[in-house]
């Protein structure tokens, strides 16, 4: 049903358009539509999301259904905050377009990340999610992320949120 491509440079207008239009499906109903335009004109620029795919410390793989692409993850090898010796990486996004939730990308796009993460002989995933993204704060939960402890605030616009930091035993 779904494809999953491990991304380059070559895919910089399709993930900038996918990392735009599922953050603001994701926090539509949660900020202003002022923030999300803010937040994406300071974070998702040609030059961040380049950044992002030419780094030799970041995977990233987008999920197709056919041409469409649908979902996105980052891994990107990063310590925790929380330090558990370097046996880590950072799912650092993982969005969805509106239309797939509830009927298993999410959960795919993850199982991949967890692949990714055992090729690499790492044994946690760690990540930072908003306490205001409550759809994401469950599906981590439900695939067995235990809570570590308070994350970093999280500025979208002018409101300033606050996170929890998460990981995942390999």
């Amino acid at each position: 049903m779904y494809i999953f491509k491990k991304v380059d440079v070559t895919f910089l207008d399709v993930l900038k358009k996918l990392m735009k239009d599922t953050f603001i499906q994701a926090y539509e109903n949660i900020h202003a539509k002022e923030n999300i335009e803010r937040y994406l004109k300071k974070n998702v620029t040609t030059t961040l999301v380049l950044r992002i795919l030419s780094s030799e410390t970041s995977i990233c793989t987008i999920a197709f259904k056919g041409e469409k692409a649908l979902g996105f993850f980052i891994l990107k090898d990063k310590e925790c905050p929380f330090n558990i010796n370097n046996t880590s990486l950072e799912l650092k996004q993982l969005y969805i377009l509106k239309s797939e939730y509830n009927i298993g990308l999410g959960k795919e796009l993850f199982t991949n990340a967890v692949h990714i993460s055992k090729t690499l002989a790492k044994k946690y995933i760690w990540l930072t999610v908003s306490n205001s993204n409550i759809q994401a704060k469950s599906f981590y939960k439900k695939t067995g992320f235990k809570k570590l402890g308070r994350g970093k605030k999280i500025s979208v616009g002018t409101d300033t949120l606050s996170s929890t930091v998460m990981i995942y035993k390999l």
